[in-house]
């Protein structure tokens, strides 16, 4: 019994790097993500999903490729749901530094051989940018023998879902040193069409 509690614990969808409705675990036979669209560009490789995850939100991601060298991720909780949408990121074993902006969050890592990555989060009431958004650390594990468990820092970034739409743009970028670590900004243009900048360089991406 005590193993069966530690399976559940794992199989939580609150313990993957996805969105929760209320911290809640998705049912079983709930987890029939859809394929929606893919695209390639000169700048981008893109795939857009969808999942019916509770009865009255669904959760869409689309995964961004950028060919410079970073990805951008985008969830949309969309219906008629109400509560607490969290975003839910979980990281390798090892130190973790969090920091809350104006309006977004950011985690990165800060690994003894300098091969780190930023992840920095931007929150959304429809298409407008704000900075009403919890955010909240703390400890995971993570299993790669059966009966060994290692922990590991894990964030959840939360907005209050009333009739508008919560979205989230996360940027997740390489780095070697604090010294470049990249000044990052995201904006939605129309429900379709984000804007991402990245030390001034601006990448258009359509959904």
């Amino acid at each position: 019994s005590s193993d069966n509690a530690i399976r559940d614990s794992f199989r939580a969808t609150s313990q993957h790097n996805t969105l929760t409705l209320d911290g809640a675990t998705i049912a079983d036979g709930k987890m029939l993500g859809t394929f929606k669209k893919s695209a390639q560009t000169d700048v981008y490789d893109m795939v857009h999903t969808s999942n019916q995850s509770y009865g009255a939100l669904r959760h869409e991601r689309a995964v961004f490729r950028i060919k410079d060298g970073f990805f951008v991720v985008v969830d949309f909780a969309i219906g008629s749901a109400q509560g607490s949408v969290e975003l839910n990121w979980h990281f390798c074993p090892g130190d973790v530094v969090f920091s809350k902006g104006a309006d977004s969050y950011s985690c990165r890592t800060d690994f003894a051989d300098g091969n780190d990555m930023l992840f920095e989060t931007f929150c959304f009431s429809g298409t407008s940018l704000t900075s009403d958004f919890t955010a909240k650390t703390g400890t995971s594990y993570t299993s790669n023998a059966i009966g060994a468990r290692q922990q590991r820092s894990c964030c959840t970034i939360a907005a209050q879902k009333t009739t508008n739409p919560i979205r989230f743009i996360t940027v997740i970028h390489p780095f070697a040193a604090a010294s470049d670590i990249p000044e990052i900004s995201a904006r939605f243009n129309t429900a379709s069409k984000m804007t991402v900048t990245v030390d001034g360089e601006e990448y258009l991406l359509l959904l």
